[in-house]
C-alpha cells in the first residue's frame, strides 16, 4: 500500500468514526434537548398554533413547569414559547423563520426587551454561543438558513460551520442528560436582593450605555419584520414584562427608549403593553428581573391572559 492510499484509507477511518460520533451526539440532543428554541420547532408534532411567544429570559418562566399549559387553559388558546436566553431582534426573528418552514401561528406574543434593541451582544454575535445549537438536531433547512445568514445578515460564518459539522454538539458535556435551565431551578424562590450583584445584571445586559444608533438599527430590522409577517395575515402583540421599580430605574435611558418603542408601534398600530411597572412586588421574583412561580400566575390572571384572549383572532388585510 503506498503512502497516499495510506493516508486516504486514514481519512476515511477517521470520517467513519467522527460520522458514528456525530450521529449519536445529534440523536442525544433530539433525545434530551427541552428548551431550546430550535429544538422544540423541530420535535412539536402539532402544526397549528394561535400563539408564538418570542423574545429573551424574560419569557422563559411562562414555559417552566407547567406554565405553559396553565396559560392556554387560561386563554383557550394553543401556544408555543420560543423565547431564549438572550434572543435579541435577530435570534428571534431567525428562530421565527424557522416555525414557518413546519408550522402555522395565527399571532406573534413578541416580549421585548431594550437592551436587545441596544447591542450586537445580542442580535448577530448571540448566535455565537455554541449553547445555542449543542441542543438542535441536525435539519438540512436549518443549516441552510444559517448559511444565508452568514452571508446576508452578518452573523459569523463560524455559526453554520459549526452547527454542520456538529463540533459544539459533540463536546456538549451534558448531552446524556435532560436539558436545564438555571432559572428552572429557582424558579419556586423568593429572591433576596442585593444593590451591588444588581448592578452588575445591569451592567452585563446593558453595558455602560445603549447606543442611539444601533437602537435605531435593529427597531428598524424589527419593525420590517412585523410588516412582514402582517402580510401573511399573522397578528403582532408586544409586551414588556414585570420588573422591581428598583432594578427599572437602574436601567439606563429606559424611559426614553420606551417612548420611541412606544411612538413607532403605535404609528403602525402595532399593540404595546407595558407591564414594567405592574404586578411587580419584590416577592414576585426569582432573581433580579425575572418573575418566580408566584409572579407567573399573578402575571398571566391579572394581566397576560386577557390580553391574548382579546387578540386571539387576527384581523384581515
Amino acid at each position: 500500500m503506498t503512502r497516499i492510499q495510506k493516508c486516504v484509507l486514514f481519512i476515511v477511518i477517521g470520517l467513519i468514526l467522527y460520522g458514528g460520533v456525530y450521529y449519536t451526539a445529534d440523536r442525544l440532543a433530539y433525545k434530551n434537548g427541552r428548551l431550546n428554541s430550535f429544538h422544540k420547532v423541530k420535535t412539536t408534532k402539532q402544526s397549528g398554533f394561535d400563539y408564538v411567544i418570542l423574545g429573551a429570559s424574560h419569557a422563559l418562566p411562562f414555559g417552566f413547569e407547567d406554565m405553559n399549559a396553565t396559560l392556554e387553559g387560561l386563554t383557550g388558546t394553543r401556544i408555543i414559547n420560543l423565547a431564549g436566553p438572550g434572543h435579541g431582534i435577530i435570534p428571534n426573528i431567525l428562530v421565527f423563520e424557522y416555525f414557518l418552514k413546519y408550522h402555522q401561528t395565527k399571532n406573534v406574543l413578541y416580549v421585548l426587551d431594550t437592551f436587545a434593541l441596544s447591542s450586537k451582544k445580542w442580535n448577530e454575535e448571540r448566535l455565537e454561543d455554541v449553547k445555542l445549537l449543542q441542543w438542535a438536531p441536525f435539519d438540512l433547512t436549518l443549516a441552510r438558513m444559517l448559511l444565508d445568514y452568514s452571508f446576508e445578515k452578518g452573523i459569523n460564518k463560524k455559526v453554520p460551520l459549526d452547527y454542520i459539522t456538529g463540533f459544539s454538539k459533540i463536546n456538549n458535556h451534558s448531552r446524556l442528560e435532560p436539558e436545564t435551565f438555571d432559572g428552572e431551578k429557582k424558579f419556586g424562590k423568593k429572591y433576596r436582593f442585593f444593590k451591588p450583584r444588581d448592578k452588575q445584571r445591569i451592567k452585563y445586559l446593558y453595558g455602560s450605555e445603549k447606543s442611539d444608533a444601533l437602537f435605531g438599527t435593529y427597531m428598524a430590522i424589527f419593525m420590517d419584520w412585523i410588516e412582514t409577517i402582517k402580510m401573511n395575515n399573522i397578528g403582532v402583540i408586544v409586551i414588556k414584562t414585570p420588573i422591581p421599580t428598583h432594578i427599572y430605574e437602574m436601567l439606563p435611558q429606559e424611559n426614553e427608549f420606551n417612548r420611541k418603542i412606544q411612538k413607532v408601534l403605535m404609528e403602525e398600530k402595532i399593540p404595546f403593553y407595558d407591564f414594567s411597572l405592574l404586578n411587580n412586588e419584590k416577592e414576585f421574583f426569582y432573581d433580579t428581573d425575572h418573575l418566580n412561580s408566584k409572579g407567573v400566575d399573578e402575571f398571566f390572571t391579572n394581566h397576560l391572559k386577557d390580553v391574548l384572549k382579546r387578540h386571539a383572532a387576527p384581523k384581515k388585510g
